[in-house]
């Protein structure tokens, strides 16, 4: 492997710590991207000879070629661009949040000419990138083995037990990590709207609103986004970096609006996770409504806490297995073989949903399968159903909606057994006006 030569294209703030993290473990690499500029910065930086001429550094022979540019349009032009420079049996791993269908179509395409396209998931963001990544690959066995030292590097050698194939399809690293990208919207948004309710309605300080953050840590441990939240709110102790400076929008890349379409294609109910991608589209919207001032009803501060912190865990978990279940969905759909217990693995590796809940689940897995169900139903009953139902009636005396508690209530309450008229009149309407078949009660 390290006789092959490595072109990094991309210096974005992944592909840049990359760069910097391979040189440091004994690569001899060389990088390019279209900002000339700040190429031949990078080089200069690193005493790393410029590549003036990239037609020409690409028709050499045993290249590696990494590509860390933007998904889409960016990645399909390098490649056409340059298909003419590649030489037969080279490697282009692709660690961006590619589209399945796109990989696909690249895959095939690149096949023609025995190239060799891998299209990995990848996470960490760009601290993972300059120390030690989450790698989500699915590859022929022979890919894997040639790469694989180069893998391990990227996930960092004391890491080797994470190091997996998941399958494959080339493009089920795609899903898996849109799948990923689903689960961390909707976890993120529910330590947000907890985060609320502790600021805005129990007017917590960031000392007490740090101390329910550790109760949440005995519960979860090990989650990146629960530890990166509390060094957040240490630092909003700074006037300068206060989450009150910020504003109340919030962008969103493709991967979010992607789970919710697959959660669609597979008629999978995933509320957690499509209500958290909607709030985001919402954010960016211009404000219709005077705002509503906030009732100050007498109420308990301990009775709250304790009731949000215990409806916290289970959004959450909701946020996870709903995701779970839409990957083992999608690839029962699609007829993709999967590794269930390798790809918990992957995401156990510094990614950005790793948490002490994938260990468990990990743990629970049979026959490839996880039972999201019968887990959940463990966690849920009767009583927190009523705590459930008590904080959302809290909440709407105080004119406020938070998106994670409302799709976990809408969740669990449409799967409790017990007959919904609701649908009922649907299917006559159905019925009525399409000549639908309607399903009756059996006798």
């Amino acid at each position: 492997m390290r006789k092959h030569k490595i072109l990094l294209i991309g210096l974005g703030s992944i592909g840049e710590n990359l760069a910097l993290s391979l040189i440091e473990k004994g690569y001899q690499i060389n990088i390019w991207d279209k900002n000339k500029k700040k190429t031949f910065l990078l080089c200069k930086k690193l005493n790393i000879k410029y590549i003036s001429n990239i037609s020409k550094f690409l028709k050499k022979k045993n290249l590696i070629i990494i590509l860390a540019i933007p998904a889409g349009l960016a990645t399909d032009n390098f490649i056409i661009n340059n298909i003419k420079n590649f030489k037969t049996n080279i490697h282009i791993v692709d660690i961006g949040n590619n589209h399945p269908k796109d990989t696909m179509k690249r895959f095939n395409f690149l096949k023609k000419d025995k190239i060799k396209y891998i299209s990995c998931g990848f996470s960490g963001g760009s601290q993972g990138a300059r120390t030690n990544a989450s790698l989500m690959i699915s590859c022929s066995s022979v890919e894997f083995n040639f790469l694989k030292s180069l893998f391990l590097d990227i996930i960092g050698k004391k890491n080797k037990r994470f190091l997996k194939r998941i399958g494959n399809n080339p493009s089920l690293g795609n899903y898996t990590k849109i799948i990923h990208n689903g689960i961390e919207y909707a976890v993120m948004q529910a330590i947000a709207d907890y985060y609320c309710v502790m600021k805005v309605i129990l007017r917590l300080d960031n000392k007490e609103i740090l101390k329910e953050f550790s109760k949440l840590e005995k519960k979860i441990s090990n989650s990146f986004l629960i530890r990166i939240t509390k060094d957040i709110i240490k630092e909003s102790n700074n006037k300068k970096n206060s989450i009150n400076n910020i504003l109340d929008v919030v962008d969103d890349n493709n991967t979010g609006a992607w789970t919710v379409s697959f959660a669609s294609e597979c008629k999978f109910a995933i509320p957690s996770i499509s209500s958290s991608v909607e709030a985001r589209f919402i954010s960016r919207k211009k404000r219709i409504f005077k705002n509503f001032k906030i009732k100050n009803k007498k109420f308990q501060v301990k009775n709250i806490k304790n009731k949000m912190l215990e409806i916290l865990y289970l959004t959450i978990i909701a946020s996870y297995l709903q995701g779970i279940g839409l990957l083992q969905e999608i690839t029962n759909k699609k007829k993709i073989t999967i590794n269930l217990k390798y790809i918990f693995l992957c995401w156990m590796n510094n990614s950005i949903i790793r948490s002490s809940l994938l260990n468990e689940y990990y743990l629970q897995i049979k026959n490839n399968k996880i039972d999201i169900n019968n887990i959940f139903k463990k966690k849920f009953s009767l009583n927190k159903n009523k705590s459930l139902i008590e904080m959302l009636i809290f909440l709407i005396n105080r004119n406020i909606a938070l998106t994670s508690i409302t799709s976990l209530f809408n969740w669990t309450n449409l799967l409790i057994k017990r007959k919904n008229i609701s649908f009922s009149l649907i299917q006559k309407q159905r019925n009525f006006f399409g000549g639908h078949k309607i399903s009756f009660h059996k006798k």
